[in-house]
């Protein structure tokens, strides 16, 4: 009976052992992921606001397509992870530089664009993914003035393709797999630590139960000495 509830108390203790480990894991990995996605909006928070700045993207009403062609094509040349959007006041997108037929949204939620450009905006802020129905990407924002009215936004979206899933992003990190292998190592080492421990503190009473069996069975005939229960 013993010996059936060590086994059982061991395998309790190696489960949650195991589900500490990955939930660790698992934390360590999507805190990182936050952690990025938070550099890389604070990095660029600017980056719409200077473009918006030192272009005319919309004149007279209508949409500036040589300039805006400009911006596509020297972002993409520096950084194609970028994707940059002009987008109407109501959200309607209005020009792209994605592919024809990558985008899957006629139109994006202007709330994020809001949050982002309020003093009070909490990082990092994910905004709508054009090219994905049910996507959200952190991005950077800035109105398109045109008078005194609001023309539109500069929709930039950052690292596009960089994070698509946490597996691409330990497949492309040489210090995130490094860090996933050495909890998997540390976790190994620890399961095998507590189980030598567990094998230990129980050695007595298993020695215990063995007498008390043998007790039972009229098999008991040598005394005990108290060095005996202390090894």
């Amino acid at each position: 009976m013993v010996r059936s509830l060590s086994a059982k108390l061991v395998a309790v203790m190696l489960g949650l052992i195991g589900i500490l480990g990955v939930g660790f894991i698992v934390l360590s990995v999507v805190t990182t992921r936050l952690y990025l996605e938070e550099v890389n909006q604070k990095l660029h928070q600017a980056l719409a606001r200077n473009i918006v700045e030192s272009n005319d993207l919309i004149r007279d009403g209508t949409v500036n397509h040589d300039a805006l062609k400009r911006i596509f094509d020297t972002l993409m040349a520096i950084n194609p992870s970028i994707e940059v959007y002009l987008v109407g006041p109501d959200g309607d997108l209005l020009a792209y530089s994605a592919p024809p037929g990558s985008v899957r949204r006629e139109r994006i939620d202007l709330v994020p664009i809001t949050a982002f450009l309020s003093e009070a905006a909490a990082f990092p802020l994910r905004g709508d993914d054009p090219r994905d129905p049910d996507g959200r990407k952190v991005f950077s924002a800035w109105p398109v003035q045109e008078g005194d009215r609001v023309a539109g936004y500069l929709y930039v979206v950052l690292g596009g393709q960089a994070y698509e899933s946490v597996a691409s992003m330990i497949a492309g990190s040489y210090i995130l797999r490094t860090a996933a292998v050495g909890a998997g190592g540390a976790l190994a080492l620890g399961l095998v630590v507590a189980l030598v421990a567990f094998t230990r503190l129980t050695r007595r009473l298993r020695r215990l139960s063995a007498a008390v069996e043998a007790f039972k069975g009229g098999t008991f005939r040598d005394a005990l000495t108290l060095a005996d229960w202390r090894r």
